[in-house]
């Protein structure tokens, strides 16, 4: 058996839930998830109008330090990090995973089953996007804070960063911004030089917005990672920072690099 531990939110939790649906179809495990998805103050709408098995119940994040000890002593082998072996499912204790398994290589194989089974998108049709907009998801509030995490002093993508990748594209009718954080005056730039309107609504909402784009550039989050591998867009491009953890020269772990789909591009910037 496999229990899941959900880490951190939506964006990460959409892997660990494609993992164990991989593990149950290619391998016949019996696995276990918690009853909800995990919901924050700032995006309080309920996702099972997306994707099932879901409750409307709010989630809430887990303290993993003081939990360890707990997980440790328990009956299950705890699994951590972003690497999974399957040898592990021979092993006679059921496995607790409680990390993040962001590695392409574990979903690419099944990317059409996620796409038109497990994690099947609604309608597109009702959202309001037009195909010539720019769409950019510029994640704040968490990330613009400084970090722990080696090697990466913030996690927001540079203003230089984002004009670069902007001016890949060539043409555009109208910039529209999906954002966590849209009094920011880092936004500002955007709005008096673009012109931009700025969106944030309901979790669902901007997911939506995001998978609805045809032009799209996304920050190094797994919230934006993932309308952007299950949506519609033409072009998707997401700028990688050198001293990034979405950099695998710092988290040799983690790689999120979709190398087959040309529709994605991951320039590496300054």
């Amino acid at each position: 058996m496999v229990k899941f531990l959900w880490r951190h939110r939506f964006g990460n939790q959409l892997f660990q839930y494609c993992l164990g649906r991989i593990l149950h179809h290619e391998f016949g495990v019996r696995v276990e998830f918690p009853p909800h998805f995990y919901k924050d103050e700032a995006h309080t709408a309920p996702y099972d109008d997306l994707w099932r098995p879901q409750s409307q119940n709010g989630g809430s994040l887990l303290n993993f330090k003081r939990l360890m000890p707990l997980i440790n002593q328990s009956a299950f082998i705890p699994v951590h990090g972003h690497l999974f072996d399957p040898a592990l499912l021979k092993k006679i204790r059921p496995l607790l995973l409680c990390g993040w398994f962001q590695r392409y290589e574990y979903y690419q194989p099944h990317k059409e089953l996620i796409r038109k089974e497990w994690l099947l998108l609604p309608s597109l049709d009702r959202v309001d996007v037009h195909p010539d907009d720019l769409h950019l998801h510029i994640r704040r509030c968490d990330y613009a804070l400084p970090h722990t995490c080696p090697n990466v002093a913030i996690w927001a993508t540079p203003l230089l960063h984002l004009e670069r990748a902007i001016a890949m594209f060539p043409s555009w009718r109208r910039m529209v911004i999906v954002t966590d954080a849209p009094d920011d005056t880092f936004l500002d730039h955007f709005r008096n030089n673009y012109d931009a309107e700025v969106k944030s609504g309901s979790m669902t909402d901007d997911f939506l917005t995001l998978a609805a784009a045809k032009k799209l550039i996304i920050s190094e989050s797994t919230f934006a990672w993932w309308p952007a591998f299950l949506g519609r867009a033409e072009r998707i491009v997401c700028p990688i920072r050198k001293n990034s953890f979405w950099n695998n020269k710092h988290v040799p772990e983690m790689n999120l690099i979709v190398h087959d789909e040309s529709r994605f591009e991951f320039p590496l910037m300054d």
